[in-house]
């Protein structure tokens, strides 16, 4: 019988880790219920950004733009200190 090499235990360990990583949330969204109310809510969200990043306006159907900017002076000229 041939034995496996160190090499060969690592990798398998490691696929089998992220084998397991991958598969924890799918797990959990099937038997949870919370967990499935929140993947729902998730991917509407995801939804509702894709359709409005898809779109040429930046402002969404409810009037609110997603990234705003307070402090302009900031954005423009970043390497002004305040005094």
């Amino acid at each position: 019988m041939e034995f496996l090499s160190s090499l060969q235990v690592f990798i398998s360990a490691t696929c089998l880790w992220y084998l397991s990583s991958a598969i924890n949330p799918v797990i959990y969204g099937v038997m949870n219920n919370n967990f499935r109310k929140e993947y729902k809510k998730l991917f509407a969200a995801m939804a509702r950004i894709s359709s409005v990043g898809s779109s040429t306006d930046s402002t969404p159907k409810n009037g609110r733009k997603l990234f705003q900017v307070k402090d302009r002076s900031r954005v423009e000229n970043p390497t002004a200190t305040a005094t």
